[in-house]
């Protein structure tokens, strides 16, 4: 009986152990990085260490239309990749790559439509990247968040 109270009494220790530990949503976000390349693939910009607020602000999604495919005369003009740092693991190597490629996007010369492509690694095996590819007409705040950073 007394083994009983003590495997008792150290569930009950270990459970309430944590109860205390307070982990902010700031601490344990995952970082992204967003890459501008011009249409000859020359890098324009990296931003680095950006929040979830800051990528969401970047992109503004929710105010997107979504679009059919557009014709094949439109000439790309920037081509913006976001990646998200990778779940670190136990097993992980310490020298393994930090980010991974969430989506790609590319804008159009005079034109508002945003080709947005989900990578495949995302959800390997399941889907292929024609599935995973839409086209919006993008906002004003995106396009000009875009021009302002091309233009530093």
């Amino acid at each position: 009986m007394k083994r009983v109270y003590l495997c008792v009494l150290f569930i009950v220790v270990c459970t309430f152990m944590g109860c205390g530990l307070k982990i902010s949503e700031k601490e344990n976000e995952k970082l992204s990085r967003i890459e501008i390349y011009d249409a000859d693939g020359a890098s324009i910009a990296v931003l680095e260490n950006q929040s979830s607020s800051d990528v969401k602000s970047f992109f503004d999604n929710e105010m997107w239309v979504i679009e059919e495919q557009p014709d094949e005369t439109l000439t790309p003009q920037y081509t913006i990749y976001l990646y998200q740092e990778k779940t670190r693991t136990l097993l992980q190597e310490e020298d393994a790559e930090r980010y991974e490629k969430i989506v790609t996007c590319v804008t159009y010369e005079n034109s508002d439509v945003v080709k947005y492509i989900i990578n495949e690694g995302t959800v390997p095996g399941i889907v292929s990247e024609e599935d995973l590819t839409f086209y919006f007409t993008g906002t004003k705040a995106f396009f000009s968040e875009i021009e302002k950073i091309c233009s530093i």
